[in-house]
């Protein structure tokens, strides 16, 4: 059985940097599709915010019916 190992600080600083580097690739992307850069903030602050706290409970409870 392999066993767990806990994460370095290395691999934190890596997670946060592929992190960032995604957060701007959407940003991006969202321009490129027309978004003003207000909508694009908005839209890539959204972004972060599911990526790092995922859905709402109340919302996991109604999607599961």
């Amino acid at each position: 059985m392999e066993e767990k190992r806990k994460p370095n600080m290395e691999d934190t600083i890596k997670s946060v940097g592929v992190t960032a580097e995604m957060g701007l690739i959407f940003f991006r992307a969202t321009l490129g599709a027309g978004a003003t850069m207000e909508e694009a903030m908005r839209m890539t602050q959204a972004y972060f915010s599911a990526i790092l706290f995922g859905r709402p409970p109340a919302e996991l409870e109604q999607g599961d019916e």
